[in-house]
């Protein structure tokens, strides 16, 4: 099965194209790399120095001769803005599309209704790190 993970460069969106790919299928990724965008313009790093998407691709095939493809892209229209403080996490995708704003879980729910109504099958994965400090050390 062909398959693209949308926002691939991040700590969900990269395993799963791991996890699809080592199943066989052909993986596609495409991030806008916003997080690291972020990241740059606050002058902070990655608590857990992450490799740029190019070499974890390279590294990937490299290790298992399968490849992966990643496109660098936005895949919201430019009249969407990201802003935290405009939805929840219950707020309806109708409601974050009417406002043309939200944070990213809101963009994914927007663009899988549009997926879905073309009848391509498309799902939504979220999650949270969840880390085993050193004894003594609170977690994070």
């Amino acid at each position: 099965m062909r398959i693209l993970v949308l926002g691939g460069d991040g700590y969900l969106g990269w395993p799963t194209a791991l996890y699809l790919s080592r199943r066989g299928h052909s993986v596609g990724i495409v991030d806008n790399f916003a997080r690291r965008h972020y990241d740059f313009e606050m002058g902070v790093d990655s608590l857990v120095p992450i490799e740029s998407l190019q070499v974890r691709v390279a590294v990937w095939r490299e290790q298992t001769g399968k490849a992966i493809a990643y496109y660098v892209g936005n895949l919201c229209d430019a009249d969407f803005t990201y802003d935290a403080k405009a939805t929840e996490v219950s707020t309806p995708a109708a409601e974050a599309f009417a406002a043309r704003r939200g944070v990213c879980q809101d963009f994914a729910h927007i663009m899988i209704a549009g997926l879905r109504g073309l009848g391509l099958p498309a799902a939504y994965v979220s999650g949270y790190l969840r880390t085993i400090p050193p004894q003594g050390q609170p977690r994070l």
